[in-house]
């Protein structure tokens, strides 16, 4: 007979048709995890065959992550260390300990905390470890100035071990130089550094220490040379590090500290200069202290300035920035009388540099004068210095001040000015521009002053903390496009830039939320490795409120797990184990226990499976297995959401129940608790014998999985356990012998032996104990219990206990009517309560009232 099959495929690749065939056995795995719904029909992938193999797109790879040379080899003694294994050669972290400083140090990037930790541990062991020849040590002098060198650049989130290391390495380069006299072993380049490092990571108290330290112990000058005869020499180091100091003291607020490293210098006849006066006026005026400011903005400098006989102390005129920090005081108090001094010495100084006539306009502005008056003066100051010229520094320096005072206007309005002067922008103008209008959420005028920006040369990447706040307002309005954005992304990237870690998080949500896996970890392993812990911790925390978003579908919220766990291998046990009943919440346990498991086997303290773990997993089985109790509307939302159908779809739940969809998912509950069951009994790190929260949790599952009997198993290893049962044992063994054929029996024996005990029993433990009479079909004597219960505590039975009556009678039609019946006559306001909180109908036809009968361990 003649075969279709060829010429039905040779006209599907004649009319460039798909040739379509369902249900292949030898089909190529997918690239991404496939979710296999539980319920209902899952379509097949379809098959798809090019016409020439070689025309396949390749399978796109992950990109490698962006690790700086040597950080793995140092990870790796800490990593062999902690597991008393064989460190690695102390060769080879010699050679990473340079590669690593030396790409720090040409790239400019700052160390961040954890790989100072790294650096610090590979230190102390290279120190100790036995060299070649006995003398030569493993990091050469040079190596160590390039490491220290590099710190130079301070981390955002700055931790003590920027310090820690810092000091480290001048130790080391110290004792190396022991021979030197003493003003050459400290006072040259590296103990500058070292000092820097020190001021800018909360450690000024001891670079002053240091620093008087050295000039106490120093003879080389006599204490009573000028400061010419000393300037040349040792001390022209210390006065170098004299407003480091200062300077440090200003950062950490220590007014004290400043006033003893001024009272140095005057002890010491060093030079009080215009640099020094800079910091102090700035400190003061900071703080909005007129009167301090004040005095040390009037403070004599000069090379004898602390000696009142000699007249060479005013002979340098005062830093501009001076003036400008001054004027902007006044702006803020409104000090016109001394402002208007200030412009008089101004005005008076015969070279008073740019920053200082930008002080001028300033308090022009502040005065009340508008651009145009504003505008005139300008012309006034270039009649009277022919030589001068209105730089873009002035625009800016304008603009400044006006967004200080939050006038949008007035900035665009002074932009303007200097587009009609023809003032050329420059990467400041711009970037002012983006700042101020996206401090009006004009996102539009921002990417317009990013597009002029771009064709700027830019110094120091200092538009960099301004693009990111324009990618993340462009993420957070969802009304730009996506190529829109990765425009600018893929200009950062072009130059090799980093982006901070909010950025990061937010690109990498929107590559999630468009299913862009590989984009996502592509982007995570190109910047996550250079973040400190609390820049990585955003990041994680982001993903893992995506992942528990209910409105993201499962298949992102398992992607963004799967990418959370391999990336952030610190994600702690608390945050895994809220996943891991997120995904028992989303009726995915196979996932959940996937979770489960990777916490079991993972070896990290703060990680691995705890107790606490065990009861939340076995707790998120029981809780999946409600399932089978649902309500027929639950259940056809159900089928259509893991079915991929609309809302409002019909679908057909016939088949559902025992031996259908719903009898498989109940199989797969139980292998998945047969699989957690037998590493309980395997895993040597739960308490032995097994606590009885455990034995509870046990005795929940197995009881939600129509186990009742083997549930009561576990009751008795309780009650001969020393820890012995709580109340919520006896919940979940009354629960048990609910379900359990001739339960009423054990009920009963449970029942004799509390109230042999003589306690107190609540309500909740009563409606327990009469809900495993009624499963049982015991209606009368639960019914007698009920009014036993309200002749002895006093009050009537209330809606929970009445409730729980009648929802465990879920299996006996005609009971659940005799007992409505009761109910209703003997206390009906009580039914007219469970009633307004409604029932639920199971696919059996079976009514359960909404009541929360849910029992803890």
């Amino acid at each position: 007979m003649r075969s279709n099959l060829t010429r039905i495929i040779l006209q599907r690749i004649a009319y460039s048709e798909p040739i379509l065939f369902r249900n292949c056995l030898y089909k190529a795995p997918r690239s991404r995890l496939r979710l296999l719904s539980h319920h209902g029909h899952q379509a097949s992938p379809c098959q798809r065959r090019t016409l020439f193999g070689w025309m396949r797109k390749p399978q796109r790879e992950i990109k490698e992550a962006d690790i700086d040379p040597g950080l793995e080899t140092m990870g790796a003694l800490v990593r062999m260390t902690s597991l008393s294994a064989r460190r690695p050669p102390p060769d080879e972290l010699s050679d990473a300990w340079r590669k690593f400083f030396r790409a720090k140090q040409e790239k400019g990037d700052a160390v961040q905390d954890f790989q100072a930790t790294l650096a610090i541990q590979t230190l102390g062991y290279l120190q100790t470890a036995p060299r070649v020849d006995g003398k030569t040590p493993w990091i050469e002098t040079q190596d160590l100035s390039t490491a220290l060198l590099a710190l130079r650049t301070i981390p955002k989130d700055l931790g003590q071990e920027h310090q820690i290391l810092a000091r480290a390495i001048f130790e080391e380069l110290k004792s190396r130089h022991s021979s030197l006299v003493p003003g050459e072993q400290r006072m040259g380049t590296n103990f500058l550094i070292f000092l820097w490092v020190l001021v800018h990571t909360g450690g000024t108290e001891e670079a002053y220490e240091l620093m008087q330290k050295e000039l106490d112990e120093d003879t080389t000058v006599a204490p009573e040379s000028t400061g010419d005869q000393r300037k040349g020499g040792y001390q022209s180091t210390a006065w170098q590090a004299s407003s480091h100091v200062i300077d440090g003291y200003m950062r950490e607020g220590n007014e004290s500290g400043i006033l003893r490293c001024v009272e140095m210098m005057k002890r010491h006849h060093m030079p009080f200069e215009n640099r020094h006066q800079k910091l102090i006026v700035k400190f003061y005026a900071e703080r909005d202290d007129v009167q301090n400011t004040r005095y040390w903005y009037e403070h004599p400098i000069g090379p004898s300035a602390f000696n009142e006989q000699d007249d060479r102390k005013t002979e340098k005129h005062r830093h501009p920035e001076t003036y400008l920090t001054t004027v902007r005081l006044c702006i803020r108090k409104h000090d016109k009388e001394w402002g208007s001094k200030i412009m008089q010495d101004v005005v008076q100084d015969a070279n008073p540099g740019e920053m200082a006539w930008n002080a001028v306009f300033i308090w022009a502005a502040f005065m009340g004068k508008g651009v145009d008056e504003v505008e005139r003066m300008m012309d006034v100051m270039l009649e009277r210095f022919p030589q001068k010229k209105l730089t873009t520094a002035t625009i800016n320096n304008l603009v400044e001040i006006a967004m200080e005072r939050d006038d949008i206007y007035m900035a665009e309005r002074f932009t303007n000015l200097g587009e009609r002067r023809e003032i050329r922008p420059d990467a400041s103008t711009y970037i002012l521009q983006m700042k101020y209008r996206l401090q009006i959420n004009d996102i539009d005028g921002a990417r317009a002053a990013y597009r002029k920006l771009q064709s700027e040369e830019i110094e120091d990447n200092k538009d960099l903390p301004v693009v990111n706040r324009l990618i993340r307002a462009m993420c957070a309005i969802k009304e730009y496009n996506f190529e829109s954005i990765i425009h600018i992304v893929e200009d950062i990237n072009h130059r090799r830039l980093r982006f901070e870690p909010e950025t990061v998080s937010a690109l990498t949500l929107l590559h999630l939320s468009r299913d862009e896996l590989h984009d996502a970890i592509d982007l995570l392993q190109t910047h996550n490795f250079h973040f400190s812990i609390q820049e990585r911790s955003l990041i994680s925390n982001a993903l893992y409120d995506f992942c528990l978003d209910p409105s993201n579908s499962t298949a992102r919220a398992w992607d963004t797990y799967t990418i959370l766990t391999q990336i952030f291998g610190e994600t702690s046990r608390e945050q895994r184990t809220t996943i891991m009943n997120a995904f028992f919440s989303r009726r995915r346990p196979d996932m959940a226990i996937h979770v489960f498991n990777s916490m079991r086997t993972n070896t990290q303290p703060d990680t691995e499976a705890t107790l606490d773990t065990y009861v939340a997993v076995l707790m998120g089985l029981a809780r999946s297995a409600s399932t089978i109790s649902l309500d027929a509307g639950a259940l056809s939302e159900i089928i259509r959401s893991d079915a991929g159908l609309p809302p409002d779809d019909d679908v057909d739940i016939e088949g559902f129940g025992e031996g259908g969809a719903l009898g498989d998912y109940d199989n797969e509950l139980e292998t998945l608790l047969g699989s957690v069951y037998s590493h309980i009994k395997l895993d040597a790190t739960l308490p032995s014998p097994h606590p009885t929260q455990l034995l509870n949790a046990l005795m929940i599952v197995y009881t939600a999985l129509g186990h009742p009997a083997r549930a009561l198993d576990f009751w008795e290893q309780i009650a001969q356990s020393t820890e012995g049962p709580s109340w919520s044992s006896v919940h979940a063994a009354f629960r048990s012998c609910e379900q359990a054929p001739w339960g009423d029996d054990e009920a009963r024996k449970i029942w004799r032996r509390l109230r042999k005990m003589d306690v107190d029993i609540g309500a909740s433990v009563w409606a327990s104990y009469l809900g495993a009479l009624v499963g049982n079909g015991a209606v009368n004597e639960a019914w007698e219990g009920v009014e036993t219960f309200q002749r002895e505590s006093g009050e009537a039975p209330g809606a929970f206990m009445l409730g729980t009556l009648f929802s465990a009678a879920h299996q006996q039609v005609a009971k659940q009517r005799e007992l409505a019946r009761r109910i209703k006559e003997k206390y009906p306001g009580t039914w007219e309560e469970l009633e307004k909180i409604g029932y639920r109908t199971t696919v059996e036809g079976h009514k359960s009232f909404n009541i929360d009968r849910e029992v803890l361990p």
